[in-house]
């Protein structure tokens, strides 16, 4: 059974960590345990082709925008299918959209000969072909710009479903906790990537980050081996699962909205330098950051119709780190935050 207080309370920090205990707001959640609390939560992993997409070195990093077309004030998006059948071969091209004003071939002849420098690397023999979606959207005013969607991949929607139905062969069981464990206060949370390669079979399992307590790894690791998911298809699934252990009861802390100039007070080691001009992107607008960092990217995420002009920005804030040690870092692992961007401009 589990009871959930509405009572909202700032958690005791070091004085290191009281920066963003300002803009922290925590609900007690109380297991009715003997002794112990735990909690797990599930995240679809990021698509490990958009991680591990790159480009050929020596390639330009962004599209050219030429003279003459600026010159004609031509603007228009081209939206684009790459498909990819291996891990060092430029991807087959499809034009799916040409919105333009000027001749049907002028821009997405730029687009083709441009994403043909993107490869694959972390593709697998057998694993089928990967299939990535961008837009690029062509302004020709001011600083003459060329806007580069985030690659999406459409097969990110599917595995999103096929891990609802992930199942436990033993239903409303639990990672054991250790009495040794328990007797010595070994408490924290633990993070595991599970790659599921046939329904039917456990997962691979891989240590995204954890506590340094070998007898909590090992039941972690004991524990999802019993995971199975009935409704994959041929592609492998990886999934990530997060567990807190605590004793008696646990406080799960939850950020509140903030605003951008709040979530740059508490940041650390930002990839500078930074210039954006919020007046190009449809501002004012909300994103939804899920907190991942230092151990992987963030994931960022907006609430209206995608904007390609925000792309260098949600790319940008992936790998916003908050200024707090590793330890507090690792009990923040998948918190989400609205962030409120304004209209005006950044420059770091």
């Amino acid at each position: 059974m589990l009871m959930i207080s509405l009572l909202m309370t700032i958690p005791t920090l070091p004085r290191g960590d009281r920066r963003v205990a300002a803009i922290l707001l925590s609900t007690l959640l109380v297991f009715l345990l003997p002794g112990a609390a735990f909690s797990e939560e599930i995240h679809l992993a990021p698509s490990p082709a958009l991680v591990c997409l790159t480009r050929v070195a020596g390639s330009p990093d962004k599209p050219a925008f030429p003279d003459d077309l600026v010159e004609a004030q031509a603007e228009g998006k081209v939206s684009v299918e790459l498909e990819f059948h291996a891990p060092d071969a430029k991807p087959t091209v499809k034009i799916r959209k040409n919105n333009v004003d000027v001749g049907p071939g002028a821009f997405s002849e730029i687009v083709n000969d441009y994403v043909r420098a993107y490869r694959v690397p972390c593709m697998k023999a057998g694993e089928g072909k990967v299939t990535l979606l961008q837009d690029y959207v062509f302004i020709p005013y001011g600083d003459r710009r060329i806007y580069e969607s985030k690659a999406r991949d459409p097969a990110d929607d599917e595995r999103a479903e096929i891990v609802k139905c992930l199942v436990h062969q033993q239903p409303g069981s639990k990672p054991a906790y250790p009495l040794e464990a328990m007797r010595k206060e070994h408490t924290g949370k633990l993070v595991a990537r599970l790659t599921f390669t046939a329904p039917d079979k456990a997962p691979g399992v891989e240590w995204v980050a954890a506590v340094p307590h070998k007898s909590l790894r090992d039941g972690v690791a004991k524990f999802v081996q019993g995971y199975r998911l009935p409704c994959m298809k041929s592609s492998p699934v990886t999934t990530r699962v997060s567990y807190q252990f605590s004793l008696g009861e646990t406080t799960k802390t939850y950020m509140r909205d903030l605003s951008l100039v709040e979530l740059l007070g508490n940041a650390k080691d930002l990839d500078l330098p930074a210039v954006f001009d919020f007046g190009t992107m449809a501002c004012p607008f909300d994103v939804r950051v899920t907190y991942y960092r230092p151990f992987e990217q963030n994931s960022v995420e907006e609430f209206d119709l995608s904007n390609p002009a925000r792309a260098p920005l949600l790319k940008w804030l992936e790998g916003l780190t908050f200024n707090q040690k590793e330890a507090k870092q690792l009990e923040m692992w998948g918190m989400k935050v609205i962030v409120r961007i304004p209209c005006g401009a950044l420059n770091l």
